[in-house]
C-alpha cells in the first residue's frame, strides 16, 4: 500500500530441480538476494509480465520445506496457461494477493494437491477482478 502499487520482483529465470514438471505444475524459479525487500514467505497470487504480455500465476516465496532445501530464500511461480521455455530471460513477477503461508507437507502427493488448489484460488481472485 505504501508503494502506491504491487510489490513485484524483476530478474532471470533460473533451472531448478523440475520437481514441479514431473507432477504436472511447471515453474518458474527466481532467486532473492538478501539485499532485496522479500514478502513474507507463502503462497501468492501473481502476473508475470512475458514478451510483452501479462499472465496469471501463483508464487511461493520461500525455502520450499516439502522438498530438499537448502535454506535460500527464492520465488517459485506456476504460470497459468504458459508452456514456453524461458530459461535465462528476464521476467517480472508481481504480488497481487497472499493467500497462505508456506507450510511442509508429508508427501509431494499432498503438495500438488494444494497447489492445486492454490491455482483455483488464483483463478478465483482473477475471474472476481475481472467481474468488477
Amino acid at each position: 500500500a505504501l508503494l502506491g502499487r504491487s510489490y513485484f520482483i524483476h530478474g532471470k529465470v533460473l533451472h531448478g530441480k523440475k520437481l514441479g514438471r514431473t507432477i504436472g505444475i511447471p515453474t518458474i524459479n527466481q532467486g532473492l538476494s538478501k539485499d532485496m525487500a522479500i514478502p513474507k514467505n507463502g503462497i501468492y497470487v501473481s502476473r508475470v509480465f512475458i514478451g510483452g504480455k501479462w499472465f496469471a500465476s501463483v508464487s511461493n516465496v520461500g525455502v520450499r520445506p516439502s522438498v530438499e532445501s537448502n535454506g535460500a530464500v527464492n520465488c517459485e511461480t506456476h504460470i497459468l496457461g504458459f508452456d514456453g521455455d524461458i530459461y535465462g530471460k528476464d521476467v517480472k513477477v508481481e504480488f497481487l494477493a497472499r493467500l497462505r503461508d508456506e507450510i511442509k507437507f508429508k508427501s509431494v502427493d499432498e503438495l500438488r494437491q494444494q497447489i492445486n488448489k492454490d491455482v483455483e484460488n488464483t483463478k478465483i481472485y482473477f475471474k472476481k477482478r475481472q467481474e468488477a
